[in-house]
């Protein structure tokens, strides 16, 4: 996880995000916000923003058109 920002948006009193087991997060990613889970065996790709949950076993990963794609 090289380069990687996980950062907490604060909404009311709840912040909170929880990345599961075996989870690839590629180099100079982002996860932001104040609620979000990354389930077990996810792969985020490099270069990825990621604003929402990203489910378990899926990939989020940033095109070369910078198109944001979740496969699941």
């Amino acid at each position: 996880m090289q380069g990687v920002t996980i950062g907490v948006k604060e909404k009311e009193g709840k912040a909170n995000i929880q990345v599961g087991n075996h989870v690839y997060i590629g180099c100079n990613s982002s996860i932001i916000g104040g609620e979000i889970n990354i389930g077990d065996n996810a792969i985020i790709g490099a270069h990825a923003l990621v604003l929402k949950d990203v489910g378990e076993g899926c990939r989020y990963i940033n095109k070369m058109n910078f198109e944001i794609n979740k496969y699941c």
